[in-house]
């Protein structure tokens, strides 16, 4: 485990523990992660030009739902990674239309997630802590 790394407790109360914590394993995914997780462009810069994606609750158990709003039509794919960087499942993925759009996912387990919203411009993602 990296030395940025600290071991805090999945039924720890405080959950900007959880947060700190998910935010520095997301870190060293990207930078460590063998399924290439973090190899696409970011998305530009521009506020206006980027999807806005956001997931809640979180962290939470059981079902959260996941929005998006989406700047521009086009080809999109929307998947979820564990800790260890495998692809657990992909919500979406073909052409989108402009606008804002929900989907419910349920994780399979408790653990730490990743969800990668991709499109031929670049990426964005988003952490999510799935707690029993």
């Amino acid at each position: 485990m990296p030395a940025a790394l600290h071991a805090v407790s999945a039924t720890d109360p405080d959950p900007n523990n959880l947060r700190t914590l998910a935010g520095r394993i997301v870190q060293w995914l990207v930078r460590e992660s063998p399924a290439g997780i973090g190899n696409e462009r970011s998305l530009p810069s521009d506020a206006a030009a980027r999807p806005a994606m956001s997931v809640r609750p979180n962290p939470a158990r059981g079902a959260r739902e996941i929005t998006l709003d989406f700047p521009s039509e086009g080809p999109a794919r929307l998947e979820v990674f564990d800790a260890a960087g495998r692809r657990v499942a992909r919500i979406f993925d073909g052409s989108l239309p402009a606008g804002h759009h929900a989907w419910i996912w349920r994780s399979p387990a408790p653990g730490l997630y990743l969800l990668r919203f991709g499109t031929p411009v670049g990426q964005t993602s988003v952490t999510v802590i799935a707690i029993e």
